[in-house]
């Protein structure tokens, strides 16, 4: 024979054959506490078998007490359910608490009745025999124990289960001593000292008030900012909640209106590009709704899984650049609130537009427009350069440039190096965002220019003839300036060039010319000796005429250009022969400065010219002059007027 089967305290949704294994729950009667690891066992029938199925009046009580029939009970109570737990919550019965819990199998059943019926020494009865097996079932009762402080009424301490729900009469418990009457004014337990004093007590969760007498649930003293992780109970229904949140922090919790709480609190300041993180939490009774929205587009989803309440919103902004306006939005049955945030950017949102570097050698220029997105005015921009651009910004060197200019020289840079260049605008707030890095290279150390003449260093020119003279600069960074200087002064227009040429229309003496090629890294000349190779003309030509001779007389040139040689006349009678098909007469020497031309033509027209030669060739005609011979013979004993013609020839 198998003893009854008691509910284990430490198994969900099973039970155990061993009866003397295992404790028993018992539960409070306001199910905050269980207690468990009772060895009682089930030795007597639940219902006494004469009355199983009939009331009665108490004796003890005078109430009526009734009792189920053994057969009307199951085990319905006990749920198998999805929850798995085992165990269905036995009534609250006031002052009470659960001491056994257990299953009746109909075996056990009929041998508690035999031995029932045994211990009172009387005869079994053949209707009180042995349960019908066909109708018997398993069935589950719960006992009760009254309080500290409180005793049964009656008899009656157990319920039954029958079609899922405990049957019949209920127990009954009541205080001791003073707290038999009106539990003594206490509203929950009540403790009666020797007859002479009451001490009321509360469940958990409630305090008592300040008469002593009435339990209460205490009232937070501070608002509910946060609601996640938190347990809130009503104090006063549609009014008012006590909330327990992580760490054991208490909380009031109001029927209302959302409130909205931010963390961190504002102003809410981003430097250009950074990221904010801000929770919005809305706390209220109704549960609100609460979602982030940015000008007119919502950012946050208001949408609410079944079972779920969302009390807070976390906005992530990430890599912002412009002052925007947020608001946290939360609504519940009783209405609608918000908060609006303002994101401050402490700077110009985007970085200046590059619009331009050139490299000198010891310098760069920059140029740039502003930019794009900006937060408000901008007061200066900022030029960080370097040679070496893995370094930290903070660590290059920077200048500053005042608003409106656009546009900066850095200057006493090294020359063939490569720089890095990065630029930010500023406003009243901070400092803006950083353009993308630039490298450029300085250009090399400047070259002093070298010069070359191809004409050599001395150029023949007869006098008077055009000649040209070239120039060429042969190396020289940058490109140099040239130009052509003679006596110390300029004869032509500088220019930046690698050649530069001279054209002369000609010259009556020796000539010294420059070339002169001049950049930053200093000057170059070059000379060339221009030599005419021949005097100007003989000067104060005189002349008389004698029958058929011309007898002409001159002095020396007044640019000789070097020791006189000789000198050369020459005359025609037609003078549109070429000079080399007129007839020349050499005076014999630098000191014979006349010469006699016999044997002309009588009365004939001569053209004549006088011309001096010196070591380095022939000089310049004298101007063409005519003379008329005479009749030989006759002598003359006058001059011609006006015989002498002089000619002075620059």
């Amino acid at each position: 024979m198998t003893n009854p089967v008691v509910v284990e305290a430490t198994v969900n949704g099973s039970s155990s054959t061993n009866g003397s294994n295992g404790g028993r729950c018992i539960i409070s009667a306001d199910q905050a506490v269980h207690f468990c690891g009772f060895a009682e066992e089930v030795n007597v029938p639940p219902i006494p078998p004469p009355e199983a199925g009939h009331c009665r009046q108490s004796q003890l009580s005078g109430r009526e007490i009734c009792y189920p029939r053994y057969e009307e009970l199951d085990t319905t109570c006990t749920d198998a359910g999805s929850d798995r737990s085992g165990l269905v919550a036995p009534p609250v019965i006031q002052h009470a608490t659960v001491r056994a819990m257990a299953f009746v199998p109909p075996d056990n059943l009929n041998r508690l009745i035999r031995q029932y019926y045994r211990q009172l020494g009387k005869p079994l009865h053949k209707n009180e025999s042995a349960l019908d097996t066909e109708k018997a079932k398993s069935f589950l009762f719960v006992k009760y124990h009254c309080e500290f402080g409180y005793e049964m009424v009656d008899e009656i301490d157990t319920m039954f289960c029958q079609n899922s729900q405990w049957v019949l009469t209920s127990p009954v418990c009541r205080g001791k001593g003073l707290c038999e009457k009106d539990n003594g004014n206490c509203s929950h337990s009540c403790i009666s000292y020797d007859n002479r004093t009451i001490e009321c007590r509360c469940p958990k969760g409630m305090v008592l008030n300040g008469d002593g007498k009435k339990c209460e649930k205490p009232i937070p003293k501070s608002l509910c900012r946060k609601l996640a992780g938190c347990t809130c109970t009503s104090i006063t229904p549609n009014a008012q909640y006590s909330c327990t949140c992580p760490k054991e922090e208490k909380c009031l919790l109001l029927h209302g209106l959302p409130k909205i709480y931010l963390e961190p609190s504002p102003p809410f300041e981003v430097e250009p590009g950074g990221n904010l993180n801000i929770t919005c939490a809305a706390v209220s009774y109704p549960f609100p709704e609460i979602y982030w929205q940015r000008e007119n587009e919502e950012v946050g989803d208001s949408s609410q899984k079944p079972g779920m309440v969302k009390t807070e919103q976390v906005l992530m902004i990430k890599e912002i650049y412009k002052n925007t306006e947020f608001t946290c939005h939360a609504k519940n049955d009783v209405g609608a609130t918000k908060r609006v945030v303002n994101v401050v950017i402490t700077g110009p949102g985007s970085a200046p537009v590059l619009k331009g570097i050139n490299a000198g050698r010891t310098s760069l220029n920059a140029t740039w427009d502003p930019p794009n997105v900006l937060n408000r005015p901008v007061t200066s921009y900022t030029i960080y350069y370097t040679t070496n651009g893995l370094e930290p910004v903070k660590n290059w060197n920077k200048m500053e440039v005042d608003e409106p200019h656009h546009h900066a020289t850095i200057k006493d840079l090294l020359p063939d190096t490569p720089y890095t260049i990065r630029i930010r605008a500023n406003d009243p707030m901070g400092d803006g965002k950083l353009s993308s890095p630039v490298s450029i290279n300085t250009q090399k150390p400047a070259k002093r220019p070298s010069v070359f003449i191809p004409e050599g260093e001395q150029l023949l020119v007869p006098p008077k003839q055009s000649f040209t003279i070239g120039c060429n600069v042969t190396r020289g960074d940058p490109i140099p300036s040239v130009q052509w200087e003679s006596k110390g002064r300029a004869i032509s227009s500088p220019r930046e060039s690698r050649f530069i040429t001279l054209q002369h229309v000609g010259l009556y003496e020796n000539t010294d010319f420059l070339c002169v090629a001049e950049n930053e890294a200093g000057k170059s000349t070059k000379t060339i000796k221009v030599i005419i190779t021949g005097p100007t003309a003989p000067e104060r030509i005189r002349y008389h005429v004698d029958g058929d001779k011309i007898i002409l007389q001159w002095e020396d040139p007044r640019i000789t250009n070097g020791p006189m040689k000789d000198y050369e006349v020459l005359f025609t009678d037609d003078p549109s022969l070429p000079e080399d098909q007129w007839q020349s007469v050499r005076s014999g020497g630098p000191d014979a400065k006349s010469i006699t031309l016999p044997d002309l033509k009588e009365s004939t027209e001569y053209t004549v010219k006088v011309k001096g030669h010196n070591e380095n060739g022939v000089g310049l005609p004298s101007l063409d002059f005519a003379v008329t011979t005479w009749l030989a013979g006759i002598i003359t004993h006058f001059l011609k007027n006006n015989p002498i013609q002089t000619f002075f020839l620059n």
